[in-house]
């Protein structure tokens, strides 16, 4: 039985928005260095008040575009490292950057902002839920001041938010911001109301923790189709597109595992599975909790081949988010899966993390 690699993808794209961003930065600094070098030569010539005209533009420049002129390599840092899965990394340098930027005397402005709103997707992404939800409450209070100015970065951090409260069963709270969220998308033109797919999948993801599994099934569909429209709004990172997409096919196969409807199940199942084949970083931490739903409806039913191929996928993750909550709890399913198959004699590899894996994601031929 083949088994094949997922394919090498080695660069994240960088959207459009995120190249516009780097070129008005790149412009904003030429004039700052040009407004500081004609100061100091003006000073060096006596000029005193051409030095003073000089020096006080390149302070109003500075303190009006601060915010910009550090999110901008920030985010463009991100993209770079995003689909590496150097999350611990990434927090770090965030981390480091927020607490300088707090210190200085500049405005604490959307920019500030959406720096917080992204450290806080990357602790929720390492599994680390307590940070994440205080540097959510944080980002939409700062956010929330004007939230026009800030779209869609809050309807992005609201829908994220709210996906973090969805799995601590925190309903009325995350029904709240994904409304406000679906509201923002909604109101865009063109391609960028696509977005509006990604909260209804977090909708979509409540109603199955509450078990209203036609609800969900709507909402998925309904993302579904939005997913599938020839272009992805331009500010929301394509990598992270891609992981929204896989979040809808696993929720999906969740939804007709607990319907007993298996061609469907493993229909979109293999959606899934051939997304991972060709992007990797289609599949990440955020689809470890979904996916370890699905394992468990698949061993209860006998459906142990399905399961594996799942759990090896999940297992190629976790073992590298080892601390990861969900990961940790994988770890149970696979020993399940071990023991019921009669092979004890690899749970003690598979428990540290050593088991050989080799994602199968390609479909075989009679499996299904």
């Amino acid at each position: 039985m083949s088994r094949d690699l997922p394919a090498r993808i080695t660069k994240s794209a960088v959207p459009r928005g995120m190249r516009v961003a780097v070129l008005i930065w790149l412009i904003f600094a030429g004039v700052f260095i040009y407004a500081l070098f004609c100061a100091g030569c003006a000073l060096a010539s006596g000029d005193l008040f051409s030095a003073g005209l000089n020096g006080a533009l390149a302070a109003v420049l500075a303190w009006s575009t601060a915010g910009f002129l550090i999110n901008v390599p920030l985010c463009f840092y991100l993209t770079r490292k995003f689909s590496s899965g150097h999350f611990t990394e990434i927090a770090a340098a965030y981390k480091r950057t927020l607490r300088i930027w707090e210190r200085l005397p500049i405005a604490k402005d959307l920019n500030f902002g959406v720096a917080v709103a992204t450290l806080a997707f990357i602790q929720h992404a390492r599994g680390r839920f307590d940070d994440a939800e205080m540097q959510y409450r944080r980002a939409i209070k700062i956010m929330s001041k004007n939230k026009r100015a800030a779209y869609p970065h809050y309807a992005v951090i609201t829908n994220n938010y709210a996906g973090l409260l969805v799995r601590e069963h925190r309903f009325e709270e995350a029904e709240e911001l994904l409304a406000t969220a679906l509201g923002i998308w909604e109101k865009q033109k063109g391609h960028e109301w696509n977005g509006s797919a990604i909260p209804l999948c977090t909708m979509a993801s409540m109603y199955l923790e509450s078990g209203d599994l036609e609800q969900a099934e709507n909402y998925l569909l309904n993302a579904r189709r939005r997913f599938e429209a020839q272009r992805d709004p331009q500010m929301i990172l394509p990598d992270s597109m891609w992981q929204c997409r896989t979040v809808c096919y696993l929720g999906l196969t969740l939804v007709y595992c607990r319907k007993r409807q298996w061609s469907d199940a493993f229909k979109f199942m293999e959606l899934a599975l051939d997304l991972v084949y060709h992007r990797p970083i289609a599949f990440g931490t955020l689809s470890l909790y979904t996916t370890g739903k699905i394992v468990q409806e698949l061993l209860s039913a006998g459906k142990v081949e399905q399961a594996e191929r799942m759990l090896e996928l999940a297992y190629s993750i976790g073992s590298k988010y080892p601390d990861h909550p969900d990961a940790i709890s994988l770890l149970d399913h696979y020993e399940n899966l071990l023991r019921l198959t009669g092979r004890v004699a690899e749970i003690s590899d598979m428990r540290r993390w050593i088991r050989p894996v080799t994602p199968m994601l390609r479909s075989i031929s009679g499996s299904l």
